[in-house]
């Protein structure tokens, strides 16, 4: 099976703010410690599929919510790891495989790497890439990458749902909420030999 890429572009949110200077959202003490990695996945749809017009538009739609999924991993002076909300979009491919190649072929559990594009480099510039591929017999498979440090498995299932539902027409839910430090503040400790729990060795390791 072979993959032949048709197009690249970048999906901008369908609606931006506009504010004076750049905006930044620091990352959580939670995001800082994860894994700084783009993180991978594969959903397989039978035919018929959404076209890709529709995929983008919902995609669009969704990132006017999800902003930090549209935006850039940064380093900011003052606060550190920061998610950079210039609205720059994600990245979407559309491809397709050989005319004589069925999903049957390469159903999953077993997906073909060939699959979803190797855009490390384009995943460094944007915090989400996107690849269509369509099959001959009219099914989809959706490859869809983004950086962990910016939204864990519960985030990205959030966003996909949105994503889905915005490109049906229907509402998304509830938005996201960006306030980290505000919900994970550390307390004051008043105590500066033991600690209460012993987090250190049995959660996250911190060379602090």
């Amino acid at each position: 099976m072979e993959v032949h890429v048709l197009s690249s572009k970048l999906v901008k949110p369908a609606s931006t703010k506009q504010v004076d200077g750049p905006e930044y959202i620091p990352l959580s003490v939670f995001d800082k410690v994860t894994d700084q990695m783009q993180m991978a996945m594969i959903y397989a749809f039978a035919a018929p599929a959404p076209t890709t017009a529709a995929l983008e538009k919902g995609l669009a739609v969704a990132l006017s919510e999800y902003r930090a999924l549209a935006g850039q991993l940064v380093r900011n002076r003052s606060e550190g790891p920061a998610v950079l909300l210039n609205d720059r979009g994600a990245r979407v491919v559309e491809a397709c495989v050989d005319a004589d190649a069925d999903m049957a072929d390469v159903a999953l559990p077993n997906p073909k790497p060939e699959l979803l594009t190797d855009l490390e480099e384009e995943a460094i510039k944007v915090v989400v890439v996107v690849q269509l591929t369509r099959f001959s017999c009219g099914s989809l498979v959706v490859g869809f990458s983004r950086s962990h440090a910016v939204a864990d498995g519960r985030a990205t299932s959030n966003f996909l749902v949105a994503w889905g539902r915005a490109t049906r027409g229907l509402t998304m839910g509830l938005a996201p909420m960006y306030n980290h430090l505000d919900l994970f503040k550390p307390r004051p400790s008043h105590c500066r030999i033991e600690f209460e729990f012993d987090h250190r060795n049995r959660e996250y390791y911190l060379n602090l």
